[in-house]
């Protein structure tokens, strides 16, 4: 399974995917000016990923933690991730944990994370960051 590694601008996120690894982390700032072009590798990464669970059970980590360390996201982002955590949601018999990370005094973000845990069926911790 080949990783996935967009590096971050001041308008989108980093993306590093790194299966063989098990890290799985979206960082940073989310408002690319086309955001469908820019998620759509993320979309069909995750479309082969699940195909690479099926077939590699033996090899996975028990359970994928999927990192989300984003700072901002627009309108359009909060869709689109709502889109990647719906795919991951699909994956057959594999475990998947989200991790929801946010600025402590980040309402917006936390209740981002806290809705996407309403409505997918992924676990999620979520972890206030102090700074």
């Amino acid at each position: 399974m080949r990783d996935l590694v967009i590096e971050g601008t001041d308008h989108t996120p980093n993306i590093h995917f790194k299966p063989t690894e098990g890290t799985f982390e979206i960082k940073g700032e989310s408002r690319p000016e086309n955001a469908r072009q820019f998620f759509h590798p993320i979309v069909e990464w995750i479309e082969d990923f699940s195909h690479y669970t099926v077939y590699n059970k033996e090899k996975a980590p028990k359970p994928y933690r999927f990192n989300f360390k984003l700072e901002y996201m627009n309108s359009i982002s909060t869709k689109l991730i709502y889109d990647l955590l719906k795919k991951l949601e699909e994956i057959p018999n594999t475990s998947i944990i989200i991790n929801w990370y946010y600025q402590e005094d980040d309402i917006d973000m936390q209740e981002n994370g806290e809705e996407y845990s309403r409505m997918v069926k992924l676990k999620f911790e979520f972890h206030p960051i102090r700074e």
